[in-house]
């Protein structure tokens, strides 16, 4: 046995700190370079877990009604005591729009200024009714509780030749309103109106923060998580909290998994977002907007901000810069508990790769419970697609799942904003676990929430953003030379 490996077997035999492996896992150590020290004593290690059974198909229900776009809303009270809905706005989940980006466009229908706290909808005078009838997902209520609705929709509803879409002529005196994917243009200058115009200021400060001259980091640094101009992050947020409501199915794996893998038990848990297989295009296109210097894949990245974190959660800190907690509620943890790195992923390497990477310890490296399903060892939409619909429920549930407890009940997590998925995480956890405590200045420091390549955004893409100073990209998403607009 190399020394590395007998020092790294030794550490975790030797030290009574270190915790057993869990029931049905096998608990595996890696091999520590000698020149990186361990700390704590604690070499990287992972849990392998078992496969799990097929999926038995018939404990996934589906509703094969001939007419779903009646499903995803429920009427608060009998149709006879409810009036018609006088105004509407429609959203259709589109057959071949991802997951993340179909609920983020939909939240962010349901958004506008904090202060006025109503949706574009009701900015409008108007009730947002959504149509799933022909979602690669199945139907909106597969994995969120249906909302409720004061009034009764008026006859063939859905009817989109019967409505007038956003930005044509006469739109916002309309009785039914079109707010498809596809009107993503008109979207676009409405939320420039609500949301933009009132913070060109501190949008240029950003930029000559990020542009200015200073040296371009390989991660973004916490406090540009969600940066001063995202005021309008506030009105998203409660949208999504108020809409994002698991299904019961989805909460009892969120207990299951919990106690599984030890989350908010003794050991401080850090999970982290690893989105690859078909988002390079997302992930460059981020980093370049913000001026990071990283690369699609670099998984030592997310190990950087995972030490960062960790180093907040414990008593005595490694780092020499002033400590702060990751907020006042965050819990605290001595060094003798090892952290636990959750990783969230569909990639079938990623767990091997970064419980092997050189900067791994001193983390115990896991991955909740996938499905057995056939799916590819790398996650592409347009393999998923040809699934099973059983199968991309319980798929995806899977992902509401890891997605609620990144944002929920991890102590911190380490999310990509190139993702729709990562931005929805971030929503639900709200704009505490993104700001974190003040310094001594009154500047907030980041808190329990860290972007890897950028700060949130609600547009399509994070160029859109510079675009209200005046900023353009190159035609593909990318700000090859930026400029001071």
């Amino acid at each position: 046995m190399p020394v590395c490996s007998r020092l790294a077997a030794a550490a975790a035999a030797s030290d009574p700190r270190a915790e057993p492996p869990r029931a049905g896992a096998r608990l595996i150590v890696a091999v520590v370079p000698l020149e990186t020290p361990f700390r704590d004593l604690y070499p990287a290690s992972k849990v392998i877990r078992p496969i799990a059974l097929p999926l038995d198909e018939s404990t996934i229900v589906l509703d094969n009604t001939t007419d779903p776009r009646f499903s995803a809303w429920r009427l608060s009270d009998d149709p006879s005591r409810l009036p018609v809905c006088k105004k509407i706005v429609i959203y259709r989940l589109e057959h071949v729009v991802g997951w993340g980006g179909s609920l983020h466009f939909l939240h962010l229908r349901g958004s506008c200024r904090s202060e006025r706290r109503h949706t574009y909808a009701e900015r409008l005078g108007a009730v947002l009714l959504v149509n799933n009838d022909n979602w690669i997902y199945g139907r909106y209520e597969y994995y969120c509780e249906p909302y409720t609705i004061d009034c009764v929709p008026p006859s063939g509803w859905y009817d989109e030749t019967l409505a007038s879409r956003i930005g044509s002529e006469g739109w916002e005196q309309a009785d039914r309103i079109v707010m498809n994917f596809d009107d993503s243009e008109a979207m676009d200058n409405l939320e420039q109106k609500l949301f933009l115009d009132g913070e060109i200021d501190g949008l240029r400060r950003l930029y000559d923060l990020e542009f200015g001259g200073r040296t371009p980091p390989s991660v973004l640094p916490a406090p540009e998580t969600l940066p001063p101009p995202m005021s309008s992050f506030y009105a998203h947020a409660k949208t999504v909290q108020r809409l994002w409501k698991p299904v019961p199915e989805i909460w009892a794996d969120i207990e299951r998994v919990k106690a599984m893998m030890g989350i908010g038990g003794e050991y401080p848990t850090i999970a982290a977002q690893v989105r690859l297989g078909d988002k390079v295009r997302e992930f460059n296109a981020s980093i370049d907007v913000v001026n990071v210097q990283n690369s699609f894949g670099n998984l030592t990245a997310h190990l950087e901000l995972m030490h960062d974190l960790y180093d907040r959660l414990v008593d005595s800190p490694s780092s020499p810069k002033p400590w702060y907690p990751l907020s006042s509620k965050a819990r605290r943890f001595p060094r003798n508990k090892q952290p636990r790195a959750i990783i969230m992923t569909a990639e079938d390497d990623v767990l091997d790769k970064m419980a092997s990477d050189p900067i791994a310890s001193p983390s115990q490296y896991d991955r909740p419970p996938a499905l057995n399903v056939p799916q590819p060892a790398s996650f592409k939409q347009a393999t998923f697609i040809q699934m099973g619909m059983e199968s991309r429920v319980a798929h995806t549930r899977g992902l509401v799942r890891d997605i609620f407890i990144m944002a929920k009940e991890a102590d911190a997590a380490v999310l990509t904003m190139g993702s729709n998925l990562g931005r929805l995480a971030l929503l639900l956890g709200g704009a505490d676990s993104a700001l974190g405590p003040v310094d001594s200045e009154g500047e907030h420091v980041g808190g329990r929430m860290r972007a890897l390549d950028a700060w949130f955004f609600f547009k399509p893409w994070a160029v859109q953003m510079w675009e209200a100073i005046g900023i353009q990209d190159d035609g593909h998403h990318h700000m090859i030379h930026p400029t001071r607009a």
